[in-house]
């Protein structure tokens, strides 16, 4: 167990590696639910925020990896396939999503918008305003209803 002032680098090297293999695993799911190719299941709305708040939170398109490596950083869990492609079909849904190769982002309409419902404070502040917002704003009209 690392201590204060020892050397944490193979632990980071460790959790690095730990999010290469998550998002190489879950990378085909994900990019053929966003293309439309397979049908994902619904799923919890803590993911949903969690993912969201990460793509907010870094403020520029990044990689699958770099999403799951977030995603476990707000919500203390590694997401599913499942997770990351509902979370990214309902930004898509939105009009929120911005997807540039394999590389993914809020654009600037959904990032003005996640702004000004999670304003500022701490994190666990932050993204329950975004929950009680998901929860009040469900999409309808399209087959993947959300909260």
């Amino acid at each position: 167990m690392p201590t204060l002032g020892t050397d944490n680098t193979d632990t980071v090297k460790r959790a690095l590696e730990v999010y290469s293999k998550r998002s190489q695993q879950i990378a085909p799911y994900v990019q053929a639910a966003v293309v439309g190719e397979i049908q994902v299941p619904r799923q919890s709305m803590p993911s949903e925020v969690w993912l969201t708040f990460a793509l907010f939170w870094e403020g520029s398109h990044e990689t699958l990896e770099n999403l799951v490596r977030d995603a476990d950083i707000v919500g203390h869990s590694l997401p599913s396939a499942e997770e990351v492609a509902w979370t990214l079909l309902m930004l898509k849904d939105r009009g929120w999503l911005s997807i540039r190769g394999e590389l993914y982002a809020l654009t600037a309409e959904g990032r003005s918008i996640v702004q000004s419902i999670v304003g500022n404070g701490n994190l666990r502040e932050r993204t329950q305003r975004l929950e009680e917002w998901i929860s009040t704003h469900p999409l309808k009209g399209n087959q993947r209803e959300s909260w």
